[in-house]
């Protein structure tokens, strides 16, 4: 069954490739018409497959991080199912809509982390453990985005403070590489994101601005 579920990660790897070589019109397109429908249905194939191993709902539910009844529903409905949902309302309580920005932030806690057990003596791990630490405990923050921006300022005003001290990059521990990597992600999810993160708030958060 396994070998069923690769097939459809398959053609989602070869529409992510078709976007890759696209101009930006096509690749709105190919990610709206191919991309996205075609990870539903991945995720749908790959659901199916933790149900016939014996999983629970609630499990799956729970790595999905979506409420049961709703990931239930989905499945029950036939067509492909989705884990994430765009900001669209107060009660969402997610108004940076689940952005690249914290989807980022979230790999870089992880990678920070692993960072500081296996080579905590590294500059990296010394000046930027503890404002990644911050940015962390910021993500825990879901009803005002600002936290989380001022947090991933801080973070970013470290990197540029200690970037030029570094040894070349293909000479860093892999762990600390790892963090390098993720890190420019940050910066450019920011420098995309942050304004719109912003706008989202002030207009959720207006209930004239809903109605």
């Amino acid at each position: 069954m396994a070998d069923e579920s690769d097939l459809m990660l398959l053609r989602v790897k070869e529409a992510v490739e078709r976007a890759f070589k696209a101009d930006p019109a096509n690749r709105v397109y190919i990610l709206a018409q191919s991309v996205q429908p075609l990870s539903g249905w991945a995720l749908r194939w790959a659901v199916q497959d933790c149900r016939e191993r014996g999983m629970p709902w609630t499990e799956i539910a729970g790595i999905l991080n979506r409420p049961y009844s709703s990931v239930l529903r989905q499945f029950q409905a036939g067509g492909p199912v989705y884990a994430h949902q765009a900001a669209h309302s107060q009660n969402t309580r997610n108004f940076d809509g689940q952005t690249p920005l914290r989807q980022t932030a979230t790999e870089l806690a992880k990678r920070m982390g692993s960072l500081a057990i296996s080579c905590p003596g590294t500059i990296t791990a010394i000046h930027l453990h503890g404002r990644v630490e911050q940015l962390a405990s910021a993500l825990t923050v879901l009803d005002d985005p600002e936290p989380m921006l001022e947090a991933t300022r801080v973070v970013l005003a470290g990197t540029n403070g200690i970037k030029d001290k570094l040894q070349p990059r293909e000479e860093l521990p892999a762990e600390e590489r790892a963090v390098w990597n993720i890190l420019e992600e940050l910066d450019i999810c920011y420098r995309r994101d942050h304004r719109g993160i912003k706008e989202a708030h002030r207009v959720l958060s207006d209930p004239s601005m809903l109605s």
